[in-house]
């Protein structure tokens, strides 16, 4: 199986299990549908929400916001949740909701289906959170630039705010400033 194979199978493995793992007791009954706050990209929230619908027969609404945005709705919303599943996001927020106890414990089965280089962190943290997807950042350097700030270019990772980069490394089209580069020549 292809590295890209691998990642498609454990997506969808994991993202209707991950639906369930994020769940808010009480609300889905009570209302008589499945409330989302999906983190990810519009189009992936509603065709997961529409699966989910499809397969489990159960009536999904889907609420698009940004993770920061969700993780303050359920700090906001603790006493009185307004949704039942957390979908998507980056990781870190995640970690600090369940450490907060704003999300309920599941551990999908489906977790024994993700790659190697995870599997500790979602023994060490699975029961709140679960590794759905993965995105690659790049990012390019200009060496003439560069290289008018430091001289010689070294094979090493320094932090944005080392030698005065950090303006150069905080890329307004970025949602989160870089904090490292890693620079290697061959």
């Amino acid at each position: 199986m292809t590295h890209y194979a691998y990642l498609k199978t454990t997506l969808k493995l994991t993202a209707l299990c991950t639906l369930l793992g994020f769940s808010f007791p009480n609300h889905a009954e009570a209302q008589g549908k499945l409330v989302v706050y999906c983190s990810v990209q519009n189009t992936t929230c509603e065709k997961v929400s529409q699966a989910f619908s499809k397969k489990y027969n159960v009536e999904t609404q889907f609420v698009r916001h940004s993770t920061g945005t969700v993780l303050g709705k359920l700090k906001a919303e603790k006493d009185n949740p307004q949704a039942d599943v957390w979908y998507g996001g980056t990781f870190e927020p995640h970690l600090q909701a369940g450490d907060a106890g704003l999300l309920a414990s599941y551990r999908s089965p489906e977790q024994k289906n993700i790659m190697p280089q995870f599997k500790k962190l979602v023994e060490e943290r699975g029961d709140t959170t679960s590794i759905i997807y993965l995105m690659e950042l790049g990012m390019g350097i200009n060496e003439k630039l560069l290289a008018e700030k430091i001289s010689p270019i070294p094979n090493v990772t320094l932090t944005c705010s080392n030698l005065n980069l950090k303006i150069w490394c905080n890329i307004p089209i970025l949602v989160y400033p870089a904090r490292d580069i890693v620079f290697s020549r061959p």
